[in-house]
């Protein structure tokens, strides 16, 4: 096996690893919201989809701030999506 070939192997075989353990800890920071808490949130605040396209919802901005932010880290992190 060539030298670069061995690198790509080892790059990608990183990045697949460091990909689940990404999943993983999102999931352990993630805090969970049984079905009761979640509609007094629906309840509260609405559902997404709600001020999904309601641009005076107090939380369509933060809606677009946040959606962007993921958007960027997807391209950044994850060749899937058009990143590195």
């Amino acid at each position: 096996m060539e030298n670069q070939e061995l690198k790509n192997l080892i790059k990608e075989t990183m990045r697949e690893v460091l990909r689940e353990e990404r999943l993983i800890l999102c999931k352990i920071l993630m805090p969970y919201v049984d079905d009761a808490e979640q509609a007094e949130l629906e309840a509260e605040f609405g559902s997404p989809t709600d001020y999904d396209e309601d641009e005076e919802h107090p939380l369509a901005s933060t809606m677009d701030v946040i959606g962007d932010l993921i958007a960027n880290h997807g391209a950044d992190h994850i060749p899937e999506l058009g990143g590195n």
